[in-house]
């Protein structure tokens, strides 16, 4: 078959040459210099598009000389690119998203989509030349090369966008995976309209891997990998010959369905973390290990397996092999295999080692059920005395060196107040044995102008010379009295402070009476008197261990003065053991000065001190201090204060008027009180039990009574901090009656109110709670004049009720008190009436009210679900209850149409149908919330009569709208219901 159109013998152009596509071997025989082709001859000055056409309308179209600027880009000759698809432009032409001529095809193959109403080229670039453009829906993508340079060219994956916001954007990369026929199916098998999500790409560089991502639920990092429903998720590392490929190799990162994250190394190979240090290297540079089966070789009585993480000071040099389950610092002496010290059953515990040091905490398997807690401390111990060793284990204390923060200056050094020390070795002792030494043994000491730590030498303050060896004073709080002894410890200042033991009858004895013990020859045989004869009897000396007068004592008093009575005649009723009488008086009428029956003072450095020590044991009643203060309300006209003790402590770290204490340490029923206080009032006066003020200055922490009860160690006992009463007494209306009235803000971690039904009489449950409510009004408030002059108030804005009005509605829930205010230096104080508020039996109402409110929202729920479920699947809407209207969409045979989903109601998926003319250049159907919130819009590419399936599974209950758009307008909108 052959076929020739001569365009210049119908038209009358004789220049202009068009040939046929050739068919046949011979049909060119009449040309024979002419070669076979298709278009216009490329030596006439006309030459233009070649098009091609179906239907009359453009389908294809190739360049023939072309230089335009499209996008912005500087103007680029376009010859010979093909352009297949839709034209929105002219017979020659394709618009860009302006409407003005493009010069498109924009590359050498240029594929153009039916969806939108332009061709987008947001995003297009000069380079995109010698690959494949494809343009749809307003948008543009490009697959091919990039020259950077000569011989240097990059292959492209491109998509671009006009914006990457609002209502035209963001525009993503996917890759996706289909399956099936696409009408209905689900989204993970790929069965569904758009398929399975495999990977998306943002403009804002972010890569989600997985589906269920969409443009309401975008990657939020750089790499984010998302599983589907509570799949568990991970992300793996593996290579084909080291690790192998399967599930269970390599490294795996993830979340499990239950949200927890996960770091495994399925392979038998320690898990090593480094920083600063680089994997082309090959070098070790790890700062932590966390160790594998078969690991870590040493010790070798460790379980295979067994936990160990090793923390390495030097990567250079890391701990390949930790000894211990925590094992930190850097090699043993430089070598993986070195002891040190390090024993094999240092293993459930921490081990810091550093060169040929080391010190472990932990256990120590001892038996069957016997795991010691361990502290021990390791060295090659290579010099006990002038050598590097031995090492010490010590204790120091390090203050703040901020220069206002207090602390002595040792605490506030670089190297911290010692306050104890270990050492292994003890020269001075006469076994050789460790040693313990209590205070600082590394104080700063000058030598021939050095500074010297810890010299050596038993008269140097380093020097640890006995197996306790205390540098500073000791005490020891209880001793038992054993008078058949005769044995004393002495200290001898000679040997460097050290304590022996001597036989008492060595100490000698003076002129005064006889020696102690044996002092029959100066017995006292009558009743003796000295008088003084105005002067003074002096017992000198201020020894601390000696010097001391004892009074019915035995030899060695254990006090200055001790005086000691014993039983001398049974059953006299008031007994003393010490008696003072200060009847001594000050001018008639003056009442100055102080008169003290007895005056105790204790005033010594370095020590505990008492200024009274009181005892009182082994009878039915002890009282250990007894304090009686009576005397006249006046006494000469002059009104007269009683104090029974007053106690007083200043100027001290810790201030400590008066400290109780009563302790039961048998078992049995004991009450014990640390202190037991009484006020009773009469005459319209005032009683306080206690009376409390503090007061402090320049932001000290300042309590009025501070109160602390820790319950017994097997949990037994019932524990009250404060356990307080109010019992109103006869006659005395109750709302009088408090346990306990604060004014100023109360604050607490916990309140609890008793609510047993064991102390309950139920009258019925609450009533019309929401009316009543409605009735209140609740206000903001600040507090007035007289609430900030008289009562603990701040000036913040507060919110609440109104007594009075709160009273009217629920009057149990008001009661009156007595405020005490204005108090004058005799304790006389004003009394204002003011009204309070049970806040707490508040809450039981608000609930009932909440209760009430939620049955009736329920009920209008259950009326608009049957309201909403009425419609039909046309789009005929309903027919009214009185029958008098029908609404009817009236639309042409060709016109758009929207269905009602069915079903409706409905559980996960629904079916909407739509019926769309194949004129409709974009269609769309776009989902809203009952807020009137866009859920997602769906664009529509199948016309004539389809179905739109939706998943909702994610969904709430509740009432949604979605509604159809055609060529930017809306059509109409449907409602659906959620189950």
């Amino acid at each position: 078959m052959k076929k020739l159109v001569i365009i210049s013998a119908l038209c009358g152009f004789s220049l202009l040459n068009v040939f046929s596509q050739s068919t046949e071997g011979n049909n060119n025989t009449w040309i024979p210099t002419q070669t076979r082709y298709l278009g216009f001859n490329a030596t006439q000055p006309n030459n233009t598009f070649l098009q091609f056409r179906t239907n009359n309308i453009n389908r294809m179209v190739l360049n023939g000389f072309r230089n335009t600027a499209v996008n912005g880009q500087p103007s680029l000759d376009r010859d010979g690119y093909l352009g297949l698809g839709r034209n929105f432009g002219t017979a020659n032409n394709w618009n860009d998203v302006t409407g003005n001529p493009s010069g498109g095809p924009l590359s050498l193959l240029h594929l153009n989509g039916y969806e939108g109403s332009i061709m987008g080229t947001g995003g297009f670039r000069n380079w995109m030349r010698s690959g494949i453009t494809i343009t749809a829906n307003d948008d543009i993508m490009y697959m091919g090369p990039r020259a950077n340079a000569l011989d240097r060219t990059d292959a492209m994956f491109v998509w671009g966008d006009n914006s990457q916001t609002g209502e035209f954007g963001p525009d993503n990369l996917l890759f996706a995976f289909t399956a099936g026929f696409g009408t209905t199916g689900n989204d993970l098998d790929g069965t569904a309209p758009n398929g399975r999500e495999i990977m998306r790409l943002t403009a804002t560089g972010n890569v989600g891997m997985g589906p269920r991502f969409s443009n309401s639920a975008q990657p939020q990092s750089q790499l984010h990998i998302n599983g589907e429903n509570a799949v568990n998720t991970w992300f793996q590392l593996s290579n084909q010959i080291g690790t192998g490929m399967t599930a269970a190799d390599g490294f795996r990162a993830g979340v499990n369905n239950v949200g927890n994250t996960y770091l495994y190394n399925q392979e038998n190979a320690p898990m090593i973390f480094s920083t600063n240090a680089s994997t082309v290297s090959q070098l070790a540079r790890e700062r932590m290990r966390l160790t594998h089966v078969g690991a870590p070789g040493v010790p070798v009585t460790a379980a295979t397996g067994t936990t160990r993480v090793a923390v390495s000071v030097d990567p250079a040099f890391p701990l390949t092999e930790p000894r211990s389950l925590m094992h930190i610092g850097g090699r043993l002496s430089g070598q993986a295999g070195s002891t040190d010290g390090v024993r094999d059953w240092m293993n459930v515990g921490y081990l810091a080692t550093f060169g040929t040091d080391n010190i472990y905490v932990g256990m120590k398997d001892e038996g069957q059920d016997r795991q010691d807690a361990v502290i021990a401390w390791g060295d090659n111990q290579t010099d006990l005395i002038n050598g590097s060793g031995p090492d010490n284990l010590r204790f120091i204390f390090a203050n703040s060196q901020f220069s206002l923060s207090p602390g002595t200056p040792e605490a506030k050094s670089d190297n911290g107040q010692e306050i104890g020390r270990f050492t292994p070795a003890c020269a001075g002792c006469p076994v050789n044995t460790g040693s313990f030494g209590i205070g600082n043994f590394s104080p700063t000491i000058i030598q021939n102008g050095n500074i010297v730590n810890n010299p050596n030498g038993p008269n140097s303050a380093g020097y640890i010379g006995a197996t306790l060896d205390v540098n500073g004073d000791a005490r020891i709080r209880t001793v038992e009295l054993d008078n058949s002894l005769n044995q004393v410890l002495v200290r001898d200042s000679n040997d460097f402070g050290r304590i022996y033991w001597r036989d008492a009858s060595t100490l000698g004895s003076g002129n005064f009476g006889g020696q102690c013990g044996n002092a029959t020859s100066a017995t006292l045989v009558q009743n003796t008197e000295v008088p003084l004869g105005g002067f003074n009897l002096i017992f000198s000396g201020q020894n601390a261990a000696s010097d001391r007068v004892g009074i019915g004592t035995n030899c060695l008093p254990s006090a200055k003065l001790e005086v000691n009575r014993a039983l001398t005649i049974p059953n006299e009723i008031n007994k003393s053991g010490f008696s003072v009488l200060n009847s001594d008086v000050s001018a008639p009428g003056n009442y100055s000065g102080m008169g003290f029956g007895l005056r105790s003072i204790a005033d010594g450095p370095n020590r505990n001190n008492f200024g009274g020590y009181f005892k009182s044991t082994g009878s039915y009643s002890n009282i250990g201090v007894e304090s009686v203060c009576d005397e006249a309300a006046f006494v000469n006209g002059i009104l007269v204060t009683n104090i029974g003790g007053k106690f007083s402590a200043f100027n001290s770290f810790t201030n400590v008027a008066v400290d109780g204490r009563a302790i039961s340490y048998t078992d049995g029923s004991y009450v014990n009180k640390g202190g037991s206080f009484q006020g009773a009032g009469f005459a319209n006066g005032s009683a306080y039990g206690i009376s409390a003020i503090a007061s402090g200055t320049d932001n000290s922490t300042v309590y009025g009574g501070y109160f602390s009860a820790v319950g017994a160690i097997n949990g037994s006992s019932d524990v009250y901090g404060i356990y307080s009463t109010g019992m109103p007494y006869l006659g005395v209306p109750p709302n009088n009656t408090w346990a306990g009235f604060f004014d100023g803000n109360v604050n607490g971690t916990a309140f609890f109110s008793s609510s047993d039904a064991e102390i309950k009489d139920i009258n019925g449950s609450i009533t019309n709670a929401t009316n009543r409510l409605n009735s209140l009004n609740v206000y903001e408030y600040h507090y007035n004049d007289f609430a900030s002059t008289f009562m603990a108030t701040d000036n913040q804005m507060h919110y609440g009720v109104i007594a009075q009005e709160l009273e009217t509605v629920f009057p149990s829930l008001v009661r009156n008190a007595t405020f005490q205010y204005n108090p004058d230096s005799l304790g006389n104080t004003e009394s204002k009436t003011i009204k309070t508020v049970n806040y707490t039996e508040l809450i039981p109402i608000l609930i009932a009210g909440f209760q009430e409110q939620n049955e009736r929202i329920n009920q209008l729920q259950s009326q608009l679900l049957a309201c909403c479920t009425s419609g039909d699947t046309r789009s005929q809407e309903y027919e009214n209850q009185t029958g008098a209207v029908v609404s009817v969409r009236l639309h042409t045979e060709d016109s758009p149409r929207l269905g009602q989903n069915i079903p409706n109601p409905f559980d996960v998926q629904t079916r909407i149908p739509v019926y769309l003319p194949v004129s409709v250049a974009k269609a769309e159907i776009i989902f809203y919330s009952n807020e009137g919130k866009v859920i997602q819009n769906q664009l529509l590419f199948d016309r004539g009569e389809f179905s739109v399936a939706a998943d909702a599974e994610t969904l709430a209950s509740g009432i949604y709208s979605y509604t159809l758009y055609v060529d930017g307008k809306p059509v109409e909108t449907k409602r659906m219901v959620k189950k």
